[in-house]
């Protein structure tokens, strides 16, 4: 597997959304995004019932686990057990922070658990160069900027108002991590004016990115690594 090899596709960053989405959110999707020369990855984290962070996207099991049970739930060594897309298991953030490889971003989506994730977060990636921290959730990106490491504000069409209109000012982030239909020249202008970054993120097509990268994007989020 590769990256985008257009012209100019190294201009930007590209960071594999969920690993590959095959294999979403395990070790192995991690690892065949890094494989494909992904520069970072970006993964979903959840806390589970006895407080460990683990890596998991949806609400309940029942798409990628078949059990009609809610993840946050469910202590760790229930979900140690569950295997998800066609048997991989559910890594524990600390095993991936073990295994991480040198010179790759991970960017780390706060999606469910409040307060909880945020503070068992604090000791586990405390001095950590290669971490970003992003969530549609205002309260838990304003929580993390104790962490010290760069945020990431994500927007998508039915995010509230005011996030849209000044979001990331009052909540002091570094990038936006935008849906690839909001991308407009204003709201690029925008940002641009406030010292914000532009990550980009749900481009429909190989094209969509290409397009996003030619018109100065500098982090793309893709959901299209391809086969070398």
């Amino acid at each position: 597997m590769a990256k985008p090899d257009f012209p100019g596709a190294d201009t930007a960053t590209w960071w594999a959304h969920r690993g590959t989405m095959r294999h979403e959110n395990t070790w192995r999707g991690i690892a065949d995004a890094l494989d494909a020369g992904a520069d970072g990855v970006e993964l979903d984290l959840q806390v589970s019932a006895d407080g460990v962070v683990f890596v998991f996207h949806d609400d309940t099991l029942a798409r990628l686990g078949g059990l009609e049970a809610r993840a946050r739930a469910m202590t760790w060594r229930q979900l140690e057990s569950v295997r998800v897309c066609g048997g991989e298991p559910i890594p524990s953030l600390a095993s991936v922070l073990e295994r991480w490889p040198s010179g790759r971003s991970l960017n780390l989506e706060l999606k469910k658990g409040g307060e909880a994730l945020v503070n068992a977060l604090e000791g586990m990636i405390a001095g950590r160069e290669d971490v970003v921290i992003s969530s549609f959730n205002a309260d838990m990106l304003r929580s993390a900027a104790r962490l010290g490491h760069p945020r990431g504000l994500l927007l998508e069409r039915p995010s509230k108002a005011w996030l849209h209109a000044r979001g990331a000012e009052e909540l002091g982030v570094e990038w936006v991590h935008l849906e690839a239909c909001l991308v407009a020249d204003w709201v690029l202008e925008r940002y641009a004016k406030q010292g914000v970054g532009v990550a980009v993120w749900g481009a429909e097509s190989p094209a969509r990115e290409r397009e996003l990268v030619e018109a100065g994007i500098p982090r793309i989020i893709t959901d299209f690594l391809t086969p070398a």
